[in-house]
């Protein structure tokens, strides 16, 4: 991989684990990389000597950094993206994703019509609307619904599963408190989720990792495993393909996707290095955050190739509020993300593992999960 691009400096929008990452990966590509957070011990201010402080949403704080580095990326799409977009069109900043993009595919809304306008086949939708009662609703699904909030919903916060005129009463006390609105999608039978992680750069050259199987708990990806073998996944990828290539995307994307047995539909979008791809850093020979900071510098995308025929990725969460500690497992690495406070459900880092097969490298890691008191 011929390198012409050490020595720039990259700044990411946000200090938490995937910034963390980020940075940690652009060191061994030779890159400065800065992060704008608002606390010196975050996790991504922890590892670089070019950590600035100030906030995301403030004009005055973004300028500033924005005129330190050549290129800049973030590691939430949940920022004010009008206000990146102002900025960047006045001063000319390098921002990728670009933060048109960016404003559309935050509101989920807008991201669903993207999906159909490019034929990515997604589930049926609405706009949540007041006058909507669940007589109506109950006609739109017999299955039941799930309404999401159309901007900052994460994790499972913000979603709202609805099968009963009690359930829709229970959203209803909680719906004016939300002023972004909200998405309605018909319940989906699944048989298990999918995730697939693409790449392209600004000359369009294009990447994508194996097919990666993915389990929630509470709302949470709890593990992901691969490669999974779809007789669907070509065609899957050429519309991805086709989709990055026609909103000139640039970066790294986390596609998250429902099997249901028929058919893959995509459920969401991440313009982002996303949870399911973290495996990347142990099961190719080249990961998500490499690629990611090769797509801001226009820089080459190498084929990735896997060093094992299994992967396996599980992931750390907080179960209570006491300093966690663990032995160090064998046949596992662990990737331990720096934060100062652990709870319930925080995903304080993730445990990787490749094996013979996704099934015995999902039990390794599993088998590591127990060394851990979180």
């Amino acid at each position: 991989m011929k390198r012409n691009y050490s020595q720039k400096n990259v700044g990411i929008l946000g200090g938490g684990q995937l910034a963390r990452m980020l940075v940690l990966k652009g060191h061994e590509l030779g890159l400065r990389m800065h992060v704008l957070s608002e606390h010196e011990d975050d996790p991504a201010a922890q590892v670089t000597r070019y950590w600035h402080k100030g906030s995301l949403n403030n004009k005055k704080s973004l300028i500033s950094f924005l005129k330190n580095v050549d290129v800049t990326t973030f590691e939430s799409e949940f920022l004010d993206a009008q206000l990146l977009q102002s900025i960047s069109k006045e001063h000319q900043f390098q921002i990728f994703p670009r933060p048109h993009l960016m404003a559309r595919l935050q509101d989920r809304l807008n991201q669903k019509l993207l999906l159909k306008k490019h034929s990515m086949l997604t589930s049926e939708f609405i706009e949540w609307k007041t006058d909507l009662t669940w007589e109506n609703l109950s006609q739109y699904s017999k299955d039941g619904i799930v309404i999401k909030t159309r901007r900052f919903g994460y994790d499972g916060y913000g979603t709202f599963i609805v099968k009963s005129s009690k359930d829709y009463e229970s959203f209803i006390k909680h719906a004016e408190e939300n002023e972004h609105g909200y998405i309605i999608e018909p319940f989906i039978h699944f048989k298990r989720e999918l995730s697939l992680i693409c790449a392209r750069n600004k000359m369009g050259q294009f990447i994508h990792f194996p097919l990666a199987e993915s389990f929630q708990k509470d709302a949470r990806c709890f593990w992901v495993k691969g490669p999974v073998k779809h007789s669907l996944e070509k065609d899957l990828i050429k519309r991805c393909h086709r989709f990055l290539n026609s909103i000139n995307y640039v970066g790294v994307m986390g596609i998250e996707l429902f099997d249901n047995g028929k058919e893959i539909l995509v459920n969401e979008l991440a313009p982002r290095v996303h949870n399911t791809g973290h495996h990347s850093l142990d099961s190719l020979t080249y990961d998500q955050f490499t690629y990611h900071l090769l797509c801001l510098v226009s820089a080459d995308l190498p084929l990735p190739e896997l060093v094992a025929p299994g992967f396996a990725m599980v992931n750390l969460l907080g179960e209570n509020t006491k300093n966690p500690s663990w032995e160090i497992p064998a046949k596992a690495q662990i990737y331990w993300y720096g934060k100062e406070q652990n709870r319930p459900g925080r995903k304080m880092g993730h445990i990787n593992s490749i094996a013979n097969n996704p099934k015995a490298a999902l039990n390794q890691a599993l088998k590591a999960l127990k060394e851990f008191s979180l």
